[in-house]
């Protein structure tokens, strides 16, 4: 078991780990762990969630360009004031592309019960999930001009944009123990999309010459979206039917579909495998849309004369250079459907189980979404006492962060969590924050809590 973690954290601290997507969930055993993975059966025969704001509620906000602590440092003028970071090492800690990330979950109502050795569910939640992402070289070129270490370099701006993603999800989920080592589970989401904004797939960036200063601007962009005018035009909102934003909800213009699957194997008395994927699916984006393209271009600066300005004709020098400006920056629009796809997520781990009570846990994490690559990791240990109380604490690697600590509690039907402890404690070195919360009613007990606590009376007599 060591030798196994050692090889996880070694491999995973080559990687540069970004991401935090409710990970304690998955070791919080709440009627809601299916959202993590449809194979784990709720330890209730029933339960409901039926007031909008109690219900499954999660925000999580991940921050990859660098905590406040590493982004204002001492003046070393003045030892009683903050300066904005500008070494070269702490732009190189970035990478090349970074960005901030908001991921929110409000679920609006749902139910579950089990029947025989199958358990049912149905859910329906708002989703939104948002990025702005830009590169290092971008807050370099802010912090230290295009001087210094950019000069004869081409100073990158790839990666510069926005994202954002809102929908409504309707979750029918199904999980079935096949035998008492085996469980199977699996959900079918029917989605319907609410806004959209994608254009991250941008390449922009300026060169300074090292021998007359001049400046090479070259890029290109995409832009497509669906319904932003609704939320970014005043004027456009204001002359809209407003039942339209509730008919977007259920009547599924921008239609999509989603699924989840997973399994769970009991591989010895002590030792769980678990694995689930999250959230593999589309949305196809037709109404309210609008995009825009920006050709590839490229633009050397050479500077302005003032003397020909003053002698020659300020109007004409003018009219000539936006016309140059004009025919380099070539920009057409459209209102062509597009998909996209939801950030899919995997998640591979196992738990040892030292008692009835006491268990600890490995679990990885990956995400793929807007053609990048994000892990995590985190290791668990949970006390459980059947469908009553539960309490996990977990430490995590994830957000560019090596010091993130996880601790959920559950009580009945209630539960609260955060993956990141410090980012309440000390926000100032948080690189990730998040915290989830849910209220639900639940009744019963399924047969399988009962039959282990049933086996281990046997045994112990």
């Amino acid at each position: 078991m060591k030798k196994i973690i050692f090889v996880l954290l070694s491999v995973l601290s080559l990687f540069s780990l970004h991401a935090q997507r409710n990970i304690t969930l998955s070791t919080l055993r709440t009627p809601f762990s299916y959202r993590v993975n449809p194979a784990i059966m709720p330890e209730s025969k029933f339960f409901l969630s039926l007031i909008p704001l109690l219900g499954t509620q999660n925000f999580q906000v991940t921050n990859r360009i660098a905590s406040i602590n590493e982004a204002l440092v001492p003046d070393p003028n003045r030892g009683d004031s903050l300066v904005i970071n500008s070494s070269d090492d702490f732009f190189k800690g970035m990478g090349k592309k970074t960005y901030i990330g908001v991921d929110m979950t409000n679920q609006i109502f749902a139910f579950g019960f089990k029947v025989k050795k199958n358990y049912f569910t149905f859910d329906v939640s708002h989703r939104l999930i948002a990025e702005v992402g830009l590169g290092s070289d971008l807050l370099k070129f802010l912090v230290q001009g295009n001087g210094g270490t950019l000069i004869g370099s081409r100073a990158s701006f790839d990666g510069l944009g926005a994202s954002l993603t809102s929908y409504i999800e309707y979750g029918l989920g199904y999980t079935r123990e096949i035998n008492e080592k085996l469980s199977v589970g699996g959900r079918v989401k029917l989605l319907s999309g609410l806004a959209n904004l994608q254009g991250t797939d941008t390449k922009i960036g300026i060169e300074t010459s090292a021998a007359d200063y001049s400046l090479t601007i070259d890029g290109q962009a995409n832009v497509q979206s669906s319904n932003t005018a609704i939320f970014a035009d005043s004027a456009y909102s204001k002359t809209m039917d407003q039942m339209r934003l509730i008919k977007m909800a259920y009547d599924f213009s921008n239609l999509g579909m989603g699924f989840d699957f997973g399994g769970t194997y009991k591989l010895t008395d002590e030792v769980t495998l678990k694995a689930s994927v999250i959230d593999l699916g589309f949305i196809k984006w037709t109404q309210g849309v609008a995009n825009y393209d920006l050709k590839p271009f490229s633009y050397r600066f050479t500077g302005i004369n003032l003397n020909e300005i003053i002698k020659n004709d300020t109007n004409n020098k003018s009219t000539n250079m936006i016309d140059s400006l004009s025919s380099i920056f070539k920009t057409g629009k459209n209102t062509n459907s597009y998909t996209t796809g939801l950030p899919t997520r995997i998640y591979v781990g196992g738990d040892y189980n030292w008692n009835k009570y006491l268990s600890s846990g490995i679990m990885m994490y990956n995400e793929f979404y807007n053609s990048n690559y994000r892990a995590g990791l985190i290791i668990s240990s949970t006390l459980s006492v059947r469908h009553y109380f539960g309490l996990t604490l977990n430490y995590g690697m994830y957000a560019g962060s090596n010091s993130n600590v996880g601790v959920g509690l559950r009580f009945r039907g209630f539960y609260i969590l955060t993956d990141n402890l410090m980012s309440v404690i000390n926000y100032q070195s948080a690189r990730a924050a998040s915290v989830a919360f849910g209220l639900n009613l639940t009744i019963g007990e399924t047969n399988k809590a009962k039959k282990v606590e049933k086996t281990e009376e046997v045994e112990k007599k």
